[in-house]
């Protein structure tokens, strides 16, 4: 059954929905919604940041039916019914709740929250209000990882996964120039998508981390995780000098491929390829179709169990087994660079320098620039354990 615009006659519309966030994420959302909901439907952008970016945005655009709103998260409760949550991830819980609390069904964008134990609250919250908490896992509802899982799963058993996700220091996506939230790794930016596609491969297999290598102050990751007893090594990389979105299976029979760097994609069993979305461009793409599932969810139809709330939780829980081996080995990559009593701060220096300092709090861009030049002048050069110690007491 397609998934198209003549199957949203599952209820009404909603009179309100919110999209919370002022980003290029955000605004990629509200395009989409554009695209399915009635002119009748009002979307209201909540943004603690970038109201006057965001009003610009939708003036350009001539958008009719979308406002910016004043007052950050005050909702109408007797009109607002579904809320996106599409802000930074240091953002979410509070804007989780905030949705929850007008009794709103909300879809939150990975990760969830950035703890397992917050992410465990918040979804007990709902499930005690009776309230409906969504998590997107865009790639769930990919047709080309789709036909790729189908193919991996006629060909026998699994031996071995490899992926590798890379994104371009400068791209432009959806129109405008795509970049990530330094203050938060890579592992907790891109692990949600990975462990989303993992259970299409292998379903229901739990993910278990094994070991990390950390490579240019954290921007290079090489992960290992066994999935039951498959053991896949995951290769994420910003700032890189091409974006690649390679899934590599090798099977008890065959060896496949899903190349997916440019959509739709293209899936290879050895050498041979096919076509992975013979429907693209006939039927709603990945996000609309998320989007669609959600709503008819929330007005109180089927409740896609792609958007199930135990997909963040899991992604949470990996995360947070990551964190502490994380930070450990990104603490003796930044000593080892500090020791040595560097002329300046490269580019990998201030990558790990920049995330650091940003787990710490907000500040405004010049202050955040002293600090780090605060920090790199009074370590730079100076003994292994003066260093551990003062980036421990930051």
């Amino acid at each position: 059954m397609s998934s198209g615009k003549s199957d949203l006659d599952f209820f009404r519309w909603p009179n309100d929905i919110v999209v919370i966030g002022g980003g290029r994420w955000a605004r990629v959302i509200i395009g989409e919604l554009q695209e399915l909901v009635p002119k009748t439907t009002v979307i209201k952008i909540h943004t603690s940041r970038n109201v006057s970016g965001m009003s610009k945005w939708v003036a350009d655009k001539k958008y009719k039916n979308v406002c910016v709103e004043m007052e950050f998260l005050r909702f109408d409760a007797g009109k607002t019914s579904a809320v996106i949550v599409a802000n930074a991830a240091r953002d979410h819980e509070m804007a989780i709740i905030a949705g929850l609390n007008i009794g709103a069904a909300v879809l939150v964008e990975k990760p969830v929250t950035l703890s397992i134990n917050s992410a465990l609250r918040l979804a007990k919250i709902a499930k005690n209000q009776g309230s409906y908490l969504a998590c997107a896992h865009v790639f769930m509802f990919s047709r080309c990882i789709a036909s790729f899982a189908k193919k991996v799963a006629i060909a026998g058993s699994i031996e071995l996964i490899r992926v590798t996700w890379c994104d371009q220091k400068f791209e432009e996506r959806y129109g405008e120039n795509k970049s990530y939230d330094p203050s938060l790794p890579i592992y907790a930016d891109c692990l949600p998508h990975i462990l989303s596609i993992f259970n299409m491969l292998a379903p229901n297999l739990p993910p278990k981390f094994v070991q990390l290598s950390l490579y240019r102050g954290g921007s290079h990751l090489e992960i290992q995780i066994m999935l039951g007893k498959i053991p896949c090594s995951i290769v994420f990389i910003r700032n890189s000098d091409a974006r690649k979105r390679i899934i590599e299976v090798q099977g008890s029979s065959d060896n496949y491929r899903c190349d997916f760097t440019i959509e739709p994609g293209a899936i290879f069993c050895g050498d041979i390829k096919s076509e992975s979305d013979l429907d693209w461009g006939r039927y709603p793409r990945p996000l609309a179709s998320q989007l669609i599932a959600f709503l008819r969810g929330a007005w109180g139809g089927y409740r896609d169990p792609r958007l199930d709330i135990k997909h963040g939780l899991l992604a949470c829980r990996v995360i947070d087994d990551m964190s502490a081996k994380y930070n450990e080995v990104q603490q003796l990559e930044l000593v080892k660079n500090l020791v040595l009593g560097r002329p300046w701060i490269d580019a990998d220096l201030q990558y790990a320098l920049n995330e650091l300092l940003l787990k710490k709090g907000n500040r405004d861009a010049l202050e955040h620039e002293n600090e780090i030049n605060r920090v790199f002048k009074e370590c730079n050069g100076r003994s292994a354990q003066y260093i551990a110690n003062y980036l421990s007491n930051l």
